[in-house]
């Protein structure tokens, strides 16, 4: 009796450990923002955080550059967003209607270099995001 409770805690704390280490490995791998190619994307909306203005990009060219860039960088969750307010860009993706978007359709550019899409924040790694692009699309 005494030996089957010690097996069935051992078993126990080995599930623990290893859904621990699971989730380690879950929370600490990178990943990328976009999955699509560029040639799924039918439109590209995009919303100002600080001014409130919004725009939809439908050009081929345009909506390339910003997946490309975009597809460059990896991510790695850098802590929880849950509560927070407030981002520089708000980008949704409209695929073209025989794709599906892979991955995010939906995400927040808080800089270049954070990208937030609830619950975590995530730090760009490897290639930043080109907010100068983007500044410059409002601008036309």
């Amino acid at each position: 009796m005494l030996a089957s409770r010690k097996h069935t805690r051992l078993r126990i704390g080995l599930v623990v450990i290893i859904i621990g280490l699971i989730g380690i490995f879950w929370y600490r791998s990178p990943r990328t923002i976009i999955e699509n190619d560029s040639s799924t994307i039918a439109e590209v909306h995009i919303k100002n955080g600080q001014t409130g203005e919004s725009l939809s990009i439908k050009d081929p060219q345009q909506i390339d550059y910003l997946i490309n860039n975009m597809n460059k960088g990896q991510l790695k969750r850098d802590g929880l967003s849950l509560g927070q307010m407030g981002y520089r860009y708000h980008i949704t993706l409209f695929a073209k209607e025989s794709d599906d978007i892979i991955g995010w359709d939906s995400f927040m550019i808080n800089s270049s270099e954070v990208i937030r899409k609830d619950p975590f924040f995530y730090q760009v790694e490897y290639q930043l995001i080109d907010l100068n692009y983007i500044e410059n699309l409002f601008t036309k």
